[in-house]
């Protein structure tokens, strides 16, 4: 059976990995026996990092090992931190306490995705059967305005949320149209006698 790490509870060959809850970033004041412990995820947060960044950051701590402002043990406990860094956050804690020059200027998060496209699409979809009274009518209707809120995305698909909703929504109008003409013509000329 592994040994553990008794102030932690986590199984030493965790440490020797080198898995961040091991030096207790993950898992700073959990208390062993409690139900409910507290848990910080600092490593957690920012947007997703790729390749790329993970590139820079590397470079950026070669800079700092070449300049002697980290020693090889801690320089070798970082360069295994960033090659398993999954987010932005994980990144920026390993320059976080280096000087200036070798400060990372990450990327700004990306814009969060528009919903009006999504509303469009859902209302649109809805007005399709909901045509046969005045409610299909409406909801096309507010597809339609809802498509023309959301704006592409530079280079994205040209077929998007937005525009089949559109679509469904100008169907539903159209259906709802039909609809209340049918039922007005069939009023007004009774058949029988």
């Amino acid at each position: 059976m592994p040994t553990r790490l008794a102030h932690r509870g986590i199984p030493a060959r965790l440490a020797r990995r080198g898995w961040p809850g091991a030096a207790g970033s993950l898992l700073r004041p959990f208390r062993r026996g409690s139900a409910v412990g507290r848990v910080t995820f600092a490593s957690m947060r920012g947007h997703r990092i790729g390749h790329d960044e993970r590139t820079h950051v590397l470079g950026l701590l070669n800079g700092a090992l070449e300049a002697g402002v980290l020693p090889v043990a801690e320089y070798d406990a970082r360069v295994a931190q960033v090659g398993s860094a999954t987010y932005a956050g994980e990144l920026r804690d390993q320059l976080a306490d280096l000087p200036q020059p070798y400060a990372w200027d990450e990327p700004p998060d990306p814009p969060p995705p528009a919903v009006s496209g999504r509303v469009a699409l859902v209302l649109g979809i809805a007005s399709v059967p909901l045509s046969i009274c005045v409610l299909g009518g409406i909801l096309g209707i507010l597809a339609v305005l809802a498509s023309r809120n959301a704006t592409p995305a530079p280079g994205g698909p040209r077929i998007n949320a937005a525009l089949i909703g559109r679509i469904f929504g100008i169907l539903g109008i159209v259906l709802s149209i039909g609809a209340i003409s049918a039922i007005l013509y069939a009023r007004n000329n009774q058949l029988g006698p």
